[in-house]
């Protein structure tokens, strides 16, 4: 797993990031051409909302030497067509703290491409993250306390607007609060499927399932929330994409849920002997397969603990890592 910092606006962070894409030669994936214009109509949503980040793309377009039309397409198309990533997410309220934990599932050969980024950048909240994907995220935490995490959802429905990854990163840049974060992902037009969960250091746990049509927030049960690569809001089942659960979706679900409703965690170390698959399948996968669990995190958001394992958290030994 790769770490590196990023400063300056949003257009300097995104040329020197793209000036490292170059030196790397990472390629990129080939795309139909239906991305590419699902990508062009949702540069406008970007622009009107948070214009920055589209600086960003460009520059990253631009170091790199990849033309920004395939950039926005592999970027802004990206969760918004069916993917190979699947992750698991909880957030729980201990009483003394507020708990985050994260697994990411991904193809194993990027394994060494994925990278732990901390972005102080000009006008923006100060934050810690993960990705597989350059200047999008898949969870991470800001200076104020707040985390927020995501899972991908096959998607059965697709409009120009906002996807995941870039969603985990606007909402850390801007907001403070859980409240904060619910009342952007209202206002934002949603180009995807997924959840997002939500956690801050007041207490508040969330989390929100979310398309390009609806909306639904799912409370806290016993003090904690979780979620998998499924909608579970009764109002969300129109949207589910009945598929073969070769990630095993629902044992993840399962697993973590019963470890959540049995109070199975309450200090970090129970978060991480959850993530690692000591209470059940969550990261048992056969490698040989192709896919494994990538990275893992897991935070205490009040005691401002942040730990991290650059791997399979059932393999590999979680090591602590700077906070915002």
């Amino acid at each position: 797993m790769e770490h590196t910092n990023w400063t300056g606006t949003h257009l300097e962070a995104g040329r020197r990031q793209g000036e490292r894409l170059r030196v790397r030669a990472l390629p990129l994936p080939e795309m139909p051409p239906e991305r590419f214009a699902y990508a062009a109509a949702c540069v406008p949503v970007y622009e009107r909302d948070a214009p920055e980040l589209m600086d960003e793309l460009r520059g990253l377009a631009e170091g790199s030497g990849v033309p920004f039309d395939t950039m926005a397409a592999f970027l802004l198309g990206m969760y918004a067509f069916p993917a190979g990533n699947r992750c698991t997410c909880f957030a729980v309220d201990t009483g003394e703290d507020m708990i985050f934990g994260r697994n990411s599932d991904f193809m194993a050969v990027l394994e060494p491409y994925c990278e732990h980024c901390r972005y102080t950048l000009t006008g923006s909240c100060a934050l810690v993250g993960n990705t597989t994907a350059f200047c999008e995220l898949e969870d991470g935490v800001n200076e104020y306390g707040l985390a927020v995490g995501l899972t991908y959802v096959y998607p059965t429905i697709r409009k120009p607007g906002w996807n995941a990854g870039y969603l985990v990163r606007y909402l850390l840049e801007r907001c403070k609060t859980v409240s904060e974060a619910l009342g952007c992902l209202r206002r934002l037009d949603i180009g995807s499927s997924q959840t997002l969960t939500l956690a801050d250091t007041s207490g508040a746990l969330a989390v929100a399932e979310c398309n390009a049509e609806s909306l639904v927030i799912r409370r806290p049960e016993r003090g904690a929330v979780a979620a998998v690569n499924d909608f579970r809001a009764p109002e969300m089942q129109r949207f589910r994409c009945v598929i073969d659960d070769d990630v095993k979706s629902g044992l993840r679900w399962q697993t973590v849920t019963r470890a959540l409703r049995e109070n199975r965690v309450r200090t970090l170390a129970d978060a991480c002997g959850l993530l690692a698959g000591q209470y059940g399948f969550l990261c048992q996968y056969d490698r040989a397969g192709g896919f494994d669990t990538v990275w893992s995190t897991a935070c205490a958001l009040r005691t401002r603990k942040l730990l991290l394992c650059e791997g399979n958290p059932s393999r590999c030994s979680f090591t602590e890592a700077q906070m915002p």
